[in-house]
């Protein structure tokens, strides 16, 4: 089984980080969704 180590950051690039208002505009719900799908079907591509 692979363990994966996260180490705690600060900062903008910070895993988990809530977005702040002009990024909401950029980055839409939908527009992320959609995104977050087609990674999802190309990752099922190869596994």
């Amino acid at each position: 089984m692979l363990k994966i180590v996260h180490e705690e950051q600060e900062g903008l690039f910070r895993f988990g980080r809530l977005l702040v208002e002009d990024e909401k505009v950029i980055f839409s719900m939908k527009n992320t969704v959609e995104h977050f799908n087609a990674a999802i079907r190309k990752f099922d591509l190869y596994f």
